[in-house]
């Protein structure tokens, strides 16, 4: 019966080191995919510099409402549309591809506009949530704002703004904490499209 017992608990740990080698080789770790997508804060930096540009120009001009408004809506949508369209149309942001991953659904198909505008619902409802409190804090101060800095100054000294913090923080991690539990390694952006991030071998 020993010896029984102990050939069970050997099957089962090389069933679990099995288990351990398929997930290492196929799915990237969290912290693999987290240098991904520092690669692709990098490839994107001359659109966020040319986005700064403009906010500096905005916050000093006097029409403080509409110019501001179009740069921000471009500040925190640019980066969900270049990963949506580079999920669609190559399998992966510049920043995966360069280290060899690229997103696949759970059947193993390449992504659709849909599933890759799913996998962005998270990040569009934070940008949301940032939107609503920047204008709340906007249009209840409106009477001592004369440029968008004024508005941007006021923001970040605010209440929204501790509270759009930890709503970020909370999303953050939920999100890459999911993937700790998965035996995908889904995050829970991969689990609300049914998306998984692999290794590109081929």
């Amino acid at each position: 019966k020993i010896e029984k017992y102990e050939d069970l608990v050997d099957s089962l740990k090389e069933k679990k080191k099995l288990r351990n080698v398929l997930e290492n080789t196929t799915y990237p770790s969290v912290m693999k995919r987290a240098c991904a997508y520092l690669l692709d804060s990098i490839i994107s930096f001359p659109i966020i510099i040319l986005l700064l540009i403009a906010t500096r120009k905005v916050n000093t001009s006097s029409t403080i409402l509409y110019s501001g408004i179009l740069i921000q809506l471009l500040n925190c949508f640019t980066l969900n549309f270049y990963r949506v369209f580079f999920n669609v149309k190559f399998s992966g942001t510049p920043g995966k591809l360069i280290c060899k991953f690229k997103i696949v659904g759970e059947d193993g198909k390449n992504l659709t506009w849909n599933t890759a505008i799913k996998r962005e619902v998270l990040y569009i409802i934070v940008s949301i949530i940032y939107l609503f409190l920047f204008y709340s804090a906007f249009f209840m101060n409106r009477g001592e704002i004369k440029t968008f800095g004024d508005a941007t100054s006021i923001y970040s000294t605010s209440i929204f703004y501790k509270i759009n913090s930890i709503i970020m923080f909370i999303i953050y991690i939920l999100d890459f904490g999911k993937a700790k539990s998965s035996p995908k390694r889904q995050t829970l952006h991969d689990k609300i499209a049914k998306t998984v991030v692999v290794y590109k071998y081929v």
